[in-house]
């Protein structure tokens, strides 16, 4: 019987094991092959998986310990699926060892600034070879790495704590400007619906990019899930879906959950808790909303704040040691604008009425605000006109203080046809369609001339 992994051309890892009674000694363990098990692919594009060792190979050997402390062997599987290179497992991570003593010697010379390179070269020279040598230079350079570090932190703290920070600030730019990217691809672009729920449109509209996908991968699943009414109490409906989920590649298993619906207040919950833990409605839950209840537009609780698209990050304003806010205007008036407003809290905070005051005031603030904002975005261009202004007055210690609010004018549809509806003449129908039919016309011959490319590869190969 032979179970040498080095030789064999083979990796080997603990599978399974157990301590006794006593905590210390070993119960019973088995050892299989590295390429054990079933690895299940996590590439985001299905088209492009990513490389797996898991093989399903079941070469493994079971071992147990009996009563007089010694290990009975108990099963042993030496077939594997897989092809074996006695000459490259020592590539295999458990096959990876530096002894003491070649520690030693890489640690003393990269004092003096060997480089790794040379120093690793002179061992493979005294080892023979690299077939030799148990480990790569990559390991030697983890290793003195780990070395590095460790020196760094007994010898030089105020050196590693100020590259700590020079580190964590070119990060942090890093983050800042990867945030802004996505944030403009946002906007830019947009995924396209897969259905016709207008629940769907408002995720669109509301979440990111990779956020909205997540969202669809829930609606995509629905056409799994069944739904059936169990009971009705009062304005809560209680329905049952029953819904299919893959645990391994070929197995599939049903599973039961319950939905509970309050048609008054329009809130939904289901059993399987997937937007108390992650934040998105679960596919049980949009199935009552879509096809059961007919649901047009979510509360907005139900629309997570931090993963909204114009969501306002506001630590891209706050000043700091190394920022420079010259060429940023927004940052320079949010800077302006916190200076006032800690003047003003400072004078507000002492009492209750001058609290309520500021406040009062912020919430009329931050109306009018609001409004500006939005007939800004509408592309129109607010004018005081007696008609458009509302106007109240109110004395706060002795001083009248007016508040404006501006109304935007009401929408009104342009003249003439549609663009999507417009007429088209007969000279640009007929343009239009030759140069279609000009198009079929050149993909026809085009997969004809690949076939007849393939008919003659396989005359050529097969037929000599």
């Amino acid at each position: 019987m032979m179970f040498n992994s080095e030789e064999g051309g083979f990796g080997v890892s603990r599978r399974t094991s157990k301590l006794g009674d006593d905590g210390k000694s070993m119960k019973y363990f088995t050892l299989s092959c590295v390429c054990q098990g079933k690895a299940k692919s996590r590439a985001a594009n299905s088209l492009k998986p990513q490389p797996k060792q898991n093989l399903g190979c079941k070469a493994k050997i079971n071992a147990s310990r009996c009563l007089d402390g010694r290990f009975m062997v108990s099963t042993v599987v030496l077939e594997h699926n897989h092809t074996l290179s006695p000459g490259k497992a020592r590539c295999f991570r458990c096959h990876k060892k530096i002894n003491p003593y070649v520690k030693r010697r890489l640690e003393l010379l990269d004092k003096p600034g060997v480089r790794v390179s040379k120093n690793y070269q002179s061992l493979v020279i005294e080892a023979g070879g690299f077939e030799k040598l148990p480990f790569r230079e990559k390991h030697a350079r983890n290793h003195i790495d780990k070395v590095r570090r460790l020196r760094l932190g007994i010898r030089g703290g105020a050196e590693a704590l100020r590259n700590y920070f020079a580190r964590m600030q070119e990060k942090d730019d890093r983050k800042a400007e990867k945030e802004n990217a996505q944030d403009h691809d946002s906007f830019k672009s947009m995924h396209p619906c897969i259905t016709r729920y207008a629940i769907e449109k408002q995720f669109q509209e509301a979440y990111t990019n990779k956020k909205f996908k997540e969202v669809q991968d829930e609606f995509r699943n629905q056409m799994y899930c069944y739904s059936s009414l169990l009971k009705q109490e009062g304005a809560i409906s209680t329905y049952q879906v029953d819904d299919e989920i893959t645990i391994y590649d070929d197995m599939i298993k049903e599973v039961r959950f319950h939905v509970y619906f309050n048609e008054e207040e329009c809130e939904v919950q289901c059993t399987c808790s997937l937007f108390e833990f992650k934040g998105i409605l679960c596919r049980h839950a949009l199935y009552v909303l879509t096809m059961m209840k007919k649901v047009k537009i979510l509360p907005s609780k139900y629309i997570i704040p931090r993963w909204r698209k114009d969501l306002k990050r506001n630590y891209k304003y706050v000043k700091s040691s190394y920022d420079d806010l010259s060429g940023n205007p927004e940052a320079q008036r949010y800077d302006k604008l916190c200076a006032s407003f800690s003047e003003v809290a400072s004078m507000a905070s002492k009492t209750e009425k001058s609290c309520m005051i500021v406040m009062t005031c912020i919430d009329k603030l931050k109306e009018k605000l609001h409004l500006n904002e939005s007939s800004s975005e509408n592309g129109q261009i607010s004018h005081h006109t007696p008609g458009a202004l509302t106007i109240s007055n109110e004395v706060v210690n002795g001083t009248s203080m007016e508040c404006n609010k501006v109304l935007s004018p009401a929408v009104v549809r342009s003249k003439g046809r549609p663009s999507s509806k417009r007429k088209e003449s007969k000279v640009d129908n007929v343009v239009r369609k030759l140069k279609r039919k000009r198009q079929q016309s050149q993909k026809t011959s085009k997969k004809k001339k690949e076939k007849s490319i393939q008919v003659l590869v396989y005359i050529y190969f097969n037929y000599p």
